[in-house]
C-alpha cells in the first residue's frame, strides 16, 4: 500500500486506515444512482408519494452519519477522539471559554452527553472547568494548551478529508447542494422558532 506524506495523521498514516491514502480517488470511482427519484420529482402536499427512505431528513443524518462513521471517525481515533470530543474540542476552539450549560443548545447534543464527553476531556487535560465567579452555580469551561494542540491537529486531518469530500462534486454540485442545505436549515430553525 502506498503511503504519502498528505496522508500522515500523528505520525499514523490514513490510508492504513480507510483503505486508501486518497479519499478522492475512491470516490471517483463510485458512481452512484443520481437521478431523482419520482417522489422528488414531483412531491405532493400530503407526502403521499414519499417512502421513508425519501424522507429529506433521513437522507440527510444517513449521509452524515456514514461521513463521520467512514471517514471522520477513523481519523479521529488515531487522535484517541471520539466524535462527540471532537465536537466539544471545535465548539470550545471557535468559541472560547463558554459557559457549560449553553453548549446543548448550540452543539445539537443533548445535556447528558456534553457532561459526559466534558468530564472525559477534563480528566484527559484537554479542557479546564471551573466555576463562574459571578454565578456560582455555572461552570465555565475552555481549552487547555493541550486542547489546543490537539485540535490542531484534528482539524488539520478532518479539513482535509472534509476538502475532498466537496472536490468529489463538480463545481454546480457544491453549489446546489449548499443552497439546498442553507434553505432546509433555515426552514427548520423557523419550525423550531418560539
Amino acid at each position: 500500500m502506498l503511503r504519502h506524506n498528505r496522508c500522515n495523521v500523528n505520525g499514523k498514516y490514513r490510508c492504513m486506515i480507510i483503505g486508501s491514502c486518497d479519499l478522492l480517488d475512491r470516490m471517483k470511482t463510485t458512481n452512484p444512482d443520481t437521478s431523482l427519484p419520482d417522489s422528488w420529482r414531483e412531491p405532493t402536499p400530503d407526502g403521499a408519494t414519499l417512502a421513508m427512505g425519501d424522507f429529506p431528513s433521513v437522507l440527510l443524518v444517513g449521509t452524515g452519519t456514514l461521513i463521520q462513521r467512514h471517514v471522520t471517525k477513523p481519523v479521529l481515533e488515531t487522535l484517541h477522539l471520539s466524535v462527540p470530543e471532537w465536537r466539544l474540542l471545535a465548539f470550545l476552539h471557535e468559541n472560547g471559554r463558554s459557559v457549560a450549560g449553553e453548549i446543548a443548545s448550540r452543539t445539537w447534543m443533548d445535556k447528558a452527553q456534553i457532561s459526559r464527553v466534558l468530564e472525559a476531556l477534563v480528566e484527559r487535560g484537554l479542557v479546564s472547568r471551573e466555576a463562574d465567579p459571578q454565578h456560582r452555580q455555572r461552570q465555565l469551561v475552555a481549552l487547555t494548551a493541550k486542547g489546543r494542540r490537539l485540535h490542531a491537529q484534528a482539524f488539520e486531518a478532518t479539513r482535509k478529508l472534509q476538502s475532498e469530500l466537496l472536490l468529489a462534486l463538480s463545481a454546480s454540485e457544491r453549489k446546489g447542494l449548499f443552497g439546498a442545505l442553507t434553505k432546509l436549515r433555515a426552514l427548520a430553525e423557523a419550525a423550531g422558532a418560539p
